[in-house]
């Protein structure tokens, strides 16, 4: 999108000629019930608080801007000159809409009904038949991103051994532009494959969210009242967001074995092996470590957050009956407990900061203690430390660490969307309320008919 175009609309209350404003990075929503209609000018939506509406510019960018992402320079540069408000954002794009979004997947979970086994229909098949081509393109895409980000450590091994053989410099020109092009390609994959994900993220919210509060409108009184409006709700934050979350990283189930295959393969190509093992054992060791420390981080949070509860509904309760604690002079108690209640919190977060510090420690020093333990075997075992053998095994040793940390917390959170999958599918097989038809016949004609 065009910065200069994007300003003159954003401004577009302060100019009194109209017809300069840029045709074609200003458009408006003409119908809302008919569709999206690019014009020509800014109109004020009538539904609005007198505020235009905009058309997202993804909309109409060509692929280019839409790899680079130049649609979002014009509300960059907004961003740059002024806090950003509501009414300088655009429009939602029509495809992001709530409504054609959840008419889709309502869609495929009907196609999905079974009379006897679901016949609410089955959640995970709708899904599936939703979301499914587009994961699978993006799994095809993040294999060709895998493919490329082992070229650099490769081209780097090639141009240290050129310059240490002191071949030409138009080779290693060539090998140094390589190496930039492959990491301009690699984020470009990346950043795709990321974008496709979150928003199919966003519509698997959208859709859960919504076929859970429509059922709940449905549920008869006994299963509401069994229920109770707090399990629907965690339905709808706790058990739906594990679902939604999951296809983020759920291409790390078999993208992370196929890394870890191939950056072992390369590294016992440059270095052995045994060193490269012994630098695998140290990076699995830290595996259990950081993930013991995580556990205890995330407890002591959980502590904390108890406390800092008591202490904000200590002084919420405080607040509401001031002048009953003002008439009986209990003004010295409560300071005293909420004084008690704040040094049980502070206690909290210090020992919360104390683990955090040794989790950044340890994520820090991994790459370090790895590479020391690989480098130690090689150079223990008599072979020669070159620039060209270190410093793509550090590449390569850095590509492993991802996969490994990142492996078995998503099979973790594939269980939890497991278990939250279940919640959900056995919510929408509750037993709903059964509308009764009016009785339009005439009394006449229900008194024969009797």
């Amino acid at each position: 999108m065009n910065g200069q175009g994007y300003e003159r609309a954003r401004h577009n209350d302060e100019n009194d000629d109209r017809d300069d404003l840029d045709e074609e990075n200003v458009g408006l929503l003409q119908a809302r019930s008919g569709g999206l209609e690019p014009s020509n000018s800014f109109e004020l939506d009538g539904s609005a608080q007198g505020h235009p509406t905009r058309n997202c510019p993804e909309d109409r960018a060509g692929w280019i801007s839409k790899i680079f992402y130049f649609y979002v320079n014009g509300l960059m540069e907004a961003g740059a000159k002024k806090h950003l408000e509501h009414d300088d954002l655009w429009d939602l794009s029509m495809r992001d809409q709530a409504a054609p979004v959840f008419k889709a997947f309502a869609a495929k979970l009907k196609s999905t009904v079974d009379p006897i086994k679901a016949p609410q229909g089955t959640v995970w098949r709708a899904i599936w038949r939703t979301h499914g081509k587009l994961f699978v393109w993006a799994g095809v895409l993040k294999l060709v991103h895998d493919l490329i980000m082992f070229l650099p450590s490769y081209i780097l091994e090639r141009l240290l051994h050129h310059m240490g053989m002191g071949g030409s410099r138009v080779i290693s020109l060539a090998l140094a532009l390589a190496i930039l092009g492959s990491a301009l390609m690699e984020n470009i994959t990346i950043n795709i494959y990321f974008h496709i994900l979150y928003r199919m993220s966003l519509h698997l919210k959208t859709a859960m969210i919504q076929m859970i509060y429509a059922k709940s409108l449905r549920i008869t009184s006994g299963v509401k009242s069994r229920m109770g409006v707090g399990s629907i709700v965690n339905l709808q934050s706790n058990d739906a967001s594990k679902i939604w979350n999951m296809p983020l990283y759920l291409h790390i189930v078999w993208n992370g074995p196929f890394q870890i295959f191939v950056v072992m393969a390369l590294l016992v190509r440059i270095m052995h092996f045994l060193p490269a093992m012994a630098g695998l054992v140290v990076t699995v060791i830290m595996i259990p470590l950081s993930t013991f420390i995580g556990k205890a981080l995330g407890k002591a949070r959980r502590e904390m957050l108890k406390q800092t509860d008591a202490r904000v509904k200590l002084a919420s309760e405080i607040i509401t009956g001031i002048k009953a604690i003002k008439l009986y002079a209990w003004e010295e108690a409560y300071m005293e407990r909420v004084k008690e209640l704040r040094e049980t919190e502070l206690r909290h977060i210090r020992h919360t900061q104390l683990l955090s510090m040794f989790n950044i420690a340890l994520f820090t020093a991994g790459p370090i203690l790895v590479s020391l333990a690989a480098f130690s075997v090689y150079t223990f075992l008599g072979y020669p430390l070159t620039a060209s053998v270190a410093f793509p095994a550090l590449a390569l040793f850095n590509l492993l660490r991802f996969p490994i940390l990142m492996f078995p917390s998503q099979v973790m959170n594939m269980i939890n969307a497991r278990v939250g999958l279940q919640r959900i599918q056995k919510f929408m097989e509750a037993d709903e309320m059964v509308a009764n038809e009016p009785n339009n016949a005439p009394p006449a004609a229900a008194a024969a008919a009797a």
